[in-house]
């Protein structure tokens, strides 16, 4: 029989504990996800409209830098998460950083934890 990570198990008080946080961590994520695929159709769509009413590309320069700037600043504060668990940052480890993980890269705490994930 294989061990049983201790990680895995949360307790009901623990479990209310962390929730606000694996939530707020969710949100971000979300965020950041949205913003990255909506870049391309949002941004032409935006310069199209631009395009249209003034007859000028800077709405394209003026949309792009906008959008990545929103992009890196939703990137950036999915990235700065602490752990709701352990209190270290979920997405870096003393020596390590993965901003894809689904495990806080401390304690092992998974990002749906509170959703029945193991």
């Amino acid at each position: 029989m294989a061990p049983v990570e201790a990680t895995n198990f949360l307790c009901p008080d623990e479990l209310e504990r962390i929730r606000p946080g694996l939530e707020h961590l969710r949100q971000l994520r979300r965020r950041s996800f949205l913003i990255f695929m909506g870049y391309v159709p949002g941004v032409m769509l935006l310069t199209i409209a631009s395009w249209l009413l003034t007859g000028s590309l800077i709405g394209f320069y003026v949309f792009a830098i906008a959008w990545l700037i929103a992009g890196f600043r939703a990137s950036a504060a999915s990235n700065k998460v602490i752990c709701p668990r352990c209190g270290k940052p979920f997405h870096s480890s003393d020596s390590w950083h993965n901003s894809f993980t689904r495990r806080c890269l401390n304690c092992g705490l998974h990002w749906k934890a509170d959703r029945g994930a193991a």
